[in-house]
């Protein structure tokens, strides 16, 4: 991001694996007592960024942020993968 001249916010990280009550839309992983539809397949949920912020709107607008987060979330998978 500092390469294509952004300085959005750290704001860290959520584990929400223990989190219960409504707001949940995508359950991943395998099925559990709490989630009795879980997907039968590998996930991850991204936030690039948000929407509610309009410095990161307007990031969003520009084909050079895309392609960064595309090839950024491109390579993630294939290193997850090992290819």
């Amino acid at each position: 991001m500092q390469q294509l001249g952004l300085e959005p916010p750290d704001m860290g990280f959520n584990d929400d694996g223990d989190l219960s009550g409504p707001g949940h839309l995508v359950v991943l992983g395998s099925a559990d007592d709490r989630h009795p539809r879980a997907t039968q397949m590998p996930g991850a949920l991204t936030e690039l960024m948000f929407m509610t912020s309009p410095i990161e709107v307007d990031a969003l607008q520009r084909d050079d942020v895309q392609t960064a987060f595309a090839h950024g979330v491109a390579r993630a998978v294939e290193a997850q993968l090992g290819v």
